[in-house]
């Protein structure tokens, strides 16, 4: 079944200004150059956003706008290839109400940019498309940046990048300096291979990927063999999570949510993990080899499933192997992880280390709940063994999806609130009275806190599985 984003994510419209002032959108806009208004519809010919943005008077640092368009079935229909974008920094504005779809006999994605800056969307729709390559290897089903793609605002949904053989990466988005979400959803796309490994069913970057209330689901990454990694995300640079929802995403073999390999860092805060799967692999949650500093924060690790029980199903941290191996700083703080396993067993996190690494949580380490750890040390006072009683992911307010935990829960008000927020996941920061990070003078374990004037009780919750 196609995800779907909360109600208030579906029905949130192109930003006006003083929204986008607030949301630091406006700062941006102001160092941008000129704008172009597209004009037509149309694949192709004058006023068209394939002849703007190839207008010579189009330069790096504008801006093409089609956020007036009022077009036929609601779309831009690219029958004629690829639009290649050759401007190093170029903003495309837009209106979701109007997608942006490509049907090409040779299966061409819609946007290609050879710059090395950054391509950017704001309030625009992308798919459904499908990039296939009948020789080898295959880059982005909808959106290929040689340097960085940026969401503001924005959808990308539907994408599949699909090779006969050899690799296939990034299923909806490719940005090999970066990768930037903001109030976006990458959803329901594909990398898909026939013979050689897939990575990054929604998202690929060998740079930094830096997410804020996003969501990333429905995504997929499968190889032949099943060797596929990183369903909703496959990363190599960096990362930073923070307010996001990575849920429902499949991958073959390793991290069906997200993986990150030889990273330099991996941070994630008031973030959700859930729901996502490796098919015929180990970790269907977050797999972290080779990455040297990672930060967790305040976060939901929850009901992720791998076919093999070796592995943290839910998290995963490695040092990594065959020449990779680093040692790992790993500083994890008021973290829910549970309700993860295979079908032999419920494993929720674990730690392998080679060629003498080692895993060191940071002292400040605190407040966790691993409801079923593997081998390793864990942070100092880590609850164990006991069952949180999540209610199921599903939309709580705010514009990501989140598991509350009911009135009795053994998280409430036995988490940290390291970093000093003032909202959990759900908030925007406006009003801080909406959804507090402490409600009771002290923060709950996971990505939401209940509200102590709510009553949420476990009945309904899901259960966890008798330990052995």
């Amino acid at each position: 079944m196609a995800y779907r984003p909360p109600a208030r994510a579906q029905r949130r419209a192109a930003l006006p200004a003083c929204i986008a002032a607030l949301l630091g959108l406006a700062a941006e806009s102001a160092l941008a150059g000129a704008t172009h208004v597209v004009t037509s519809c149309g694949d192709a010919g004058p006023g068209s956003l394939r002849a703007v943005i190839a207008d010579p008077g189009t330069l790096s640092g504008d801006t093409v706008d089609y956020s007036q368009l009022t077009c036929s079935n609601s779309v831009i229909s690219l029958t004629t290839g690829t639009i290649a974008i050759a401007q190093d920094d170029l903003t495309i504005s837009g209106s979701k109400s109007v997608q942006i779809i490509a049907k090409y006999n040779n299966g061409e994605r819609p946007f290609t940019h050879d710059g090395k800056g950054s391509l950017t969307f704001s309030g625009v729709a992308i798919g459904p498309s499908a990039t296939t390559n009948v020789g080898y290897g295959v880059f982005g089903g909808c959106v290929f940046s040689a340097g960085t793609v940026a969401l503001y605002d924005s959808v990308v949904s539907g994408c599949s990048a699909h090779a006969t053989y050899g690799y296939a990466m990034g299923g909806a988005i490719v940005g090999l300096r970066g990768v930037r979400l903001k109030y976006s959803q990458v959803l329901d796309s594909s990398a898909v291979t026939q013979s050689g490994n897939a990575y990054g069913g929604g998202v690929l970057t060998f740079g930094e990927l830096r997410a804020r209330y996003s969501t990333i689901a429905g995504n997929e990454a499968l190889g032949s063999g099943y060797y596929g990694s990183g369903g909703g995300v496959a990363v190599s640079g960096s990362a930073i999570l923070e307010h996001v929802t990575i849920s429902a995403n499949r991958a073959g073999f390793l991290g069906g949510g997200i993986a990150a390999d030889n990273a330099t860092a991996f941070t994630m805060t008031s973030s959700t993990v859930s729901g996502n799967e490796a098919t015929h692999g180990l970790v269907g949650g977050v797999a972290l080899r080779s990455v040297a500093s990672i930060a967790i924060a305040n976060s939901t690790v929850a009901f992720n499933r791998a076919a093999y029980g070796e592995y943290g199903a839910g998290l995963w941290i490695s040092t990594g192997n065959l020449g990779a191996a680093v040692n790992v700083s790993a500083k994890i703080q008021s973290t829910l992880v549970s309700n993860n396993g295979a079908a032999t067993a419920d494993l929720d996190i674990s730690q392998t280390t080679y060629d003498g690494k080692t895993i060191t949580f940071d002292k400040s380490s605190q407040g966790n709940l691993f409801r079923v750890p593997g081998a390793g040390t864990l942070p100092i006072g880590t609850i164990t063994g006991a069952c949180p009683n999540l209610a199921p992911l599903r939309d709580n307010g705010g514009l990501t999806r989140t598991h509350a935990i009911g009135s009795r829960s053994i998280a409430l008000d036995n988490g940290a609130n390291p970093n000093s927020e003032s909202q959990d996941q759900r908030g925007l920061g406006a009003d801080s009275s909406l959804y507090p990070r402490e409600s009771n003078g002290r923060a709950d374990i996971g990505a939401f806190e209940l509200n102590q004037g709510d009553t949420i009780f476990n009945a309904g919750n899901e259960g966890c599985n008798p330990l052995p």
